[in-house]
C-alpha cells in the first residue's frame, strides 16, 4: 500500500535521532496499522539494521538478527563472527556507530515469549553501553497489552530508559480517504465508514472499481483477507477467543450495558470485569460514560461501542450472512441485506 500521512509521528522519530547519545524508542498499536511501515519509511534514508523477529527459539532470532546487521552493515568481520547473546550483538553495533545507527527490532513480544529475560538484559546492556552511544534501537509491538505492561509500566525491567515512544492510531478520515482520490465524497465517507482507518484495510480496496464492487471483492468474498480478519485478529491475541467474540458480537447487536451483554453471551455480570478490559485494551472496545454520572468509574454504569469501523461492519454484515457468502453470493449480500442498511449503518460514524 502507498505510505499515506503519519506527518507528526516521522517528525518525532527526525527529532529523536537528531539528539545526542543513545536513544530508546518504544512503538506499540494494533496489527495492521502501519507500524511496520511507519519504521520502514523513518529508516529509508539513514543507516540501520531492521529485523523482524518470528516466533521461534531465542538461538534462532539471535542468529537472524546477527544475519540482518551483517548484511545491512556490508561488515565481513560481522559476518564472520560469533556472538552467543543478545547483548554481546548490540554492544558490537554500539561499538562500531561511528554516526546514528537505527536498529529496529520488529515484533519485539515474539523475542521475549522465546526469552523472558531479555528486556532485562537489553536494560543492562542499555545501563553501561547503550546510552553512551550512536545507537537509536526502537523496540516495536503488536500486542498492546504486552508493550504497555511489560515495556513501559513501571515494574518493566526497561522503565525510565526510554527516550520516546509513541501509540501508532488508525488514520483519521482525512488521510484514510487518500487512498481512493478519483472517488467523490460520499463513496470516500462510505469506504471509511466500512474500513476505518487501518492501512492494512484501506489498501484492500482498489480504487479504480465501484465502491459497490469492492465490497463484494474485499469484505463479501471467503477468499479475501479480511473475511477472516476478526477471527484471526483474536485468535492472535487471545488463548480463549470464544467469549470475547460473542462480546463484541453482542456489542455490534447494540447491547451495549453490561448486563446486556452478559445475558447475549450466557456468562455473569461480574465475569465481564475480566473480559470487557482486556477487550478495550486491544482497542476493539470503547468505553462511554453519562456526562452527569455521579460515578462514572463504576463499570456497570458504562456504555460499551465497537472502537473500529471494520469490525462494526463485520459483525453486523459479514456474519448473520456467512452461508450466502459461503456459497460465493456476495453480490445478491449486497444487494439485498447491505446496501438497503447501508446509510442507516453509516450514521454512528458520520456523528
Amino acid at each position: 500500500p502507498p505510505f499515506i500521512d503519519r506527518v507528526s509521528e516521522l517528525a518525532f522519530l527526525d527529532e529523536l535521532a537528531a539528539r545526542p547519545g543513545g536513544q530508546l524508542y518504544v512503538l506499540y498499536g494494533r496489527r495492521r496499522v502501519g507500524k511496520t511501515a511507519l519504521l520502514r519509511e523513518f529508516c529509508r534514508s539513514r543507516p540501520h539494521v531492521y529485523f523482524q523477529a518470528a516466533q521461534v527459539p531465542d538461538s534462532d532470532n539471535l542468529s537472524q538478527f546477527h544475519a540482518a546487521a551483517a548484511d545491512a552493515l556490508d561488515e565481513s568481520g560481522l559476518r564472520a563472527a560469533r556472538f552467543e547473546s543478545w547483548e554481546a550483538l548490540l554492544g558490537y553495533l554500539a561499538q562500531r556507530a561511528d554516526q546514528r545507527l537505527v536498529v529496529v527490532l520488529d515484533e519485539f513480544p515474539y523475542l521475549c515469549e522465546a526469552d523472558p529475560g531479555l528486556p532485562s538484559r537489553i536494560q543492562r546492556f542499555w545501563d553501561h553501553q547503550g546510552q553512551q552511544s550512536n545507537l537509536m534501537l526502537a523496540l516495536s509491538g503488536s500486542a498492546v497489552s504486552f508493550m504497555e505492561n511489560k515495556v513501559l509500566a513501571g515494574r518493566s525491567a526497561l522503565f525510565g530508559r526510554r527516550t520516546g515512544q509513541q501509540e501508532l492510531l488508525p488514520l483519521p478520515l482525512p488521510a484514510a480517504v487518500r487512498f481512493f482520490p478519483g472517488w467523490s465524497l460520499a463513496d470516500q465517507f462510505r469506504a471509511y465508514g466500512a474500513l476505518g482507518g487501518m492501512p492494512m484495510y484501506l489498501a484492500q480496496f482498489d480504487p479504480r472499481r465501484s465502491f459497490p464492487e469492492n465490497v463484494s471483492q474485499a469484505l463479501l468474498r471467503p477468499q479475501s483477507l479480511l473475511y477472516e480478519e476478526p477471527a484471526n485478529l483474536l485468535r492472535s491475541e487471545l488463548r480463549d477467543p470464544q467469549v470475547y467474540n460473542g462480546i463484541l458480537e453482542a456489542v455490534a447487536a447494540g447491547l451495549t450495558r453490561p448486563n446486556e451483554i452478559a445475558g447475549r453471551v450466557g456468562v455473569q455480570v461480574t465475569a465481564l470485569s475480566h473480559y470487557l478490559p482486556v477487550l478495550q485494551s486491544l482497542r476493539l472496545l470503547r468505553r462511554t460514560v453519562s456526562i452527569t454520572d455521579r460515578a462514572p468509574d463504576k463499570r456497570s454504569r458504562g456504555r460499551y461501542f465497537l472502537a473500529d469501523n471494520f469490525l462494526r461492519f463485520w459483525y453486523r454484515f459479514v456474519l448473520p450472512n456467512r452461508s450466502l457468502l459461503e456459497m460465493d453470493l456476495g453480490d445478491e449480500v449486497w444487494r439485498n441485506q447491505v446496501s438497503p442498511m447501508f446509510d442507516q449503518f453509516l450514521g454512528a460514524t458520520f456523528e
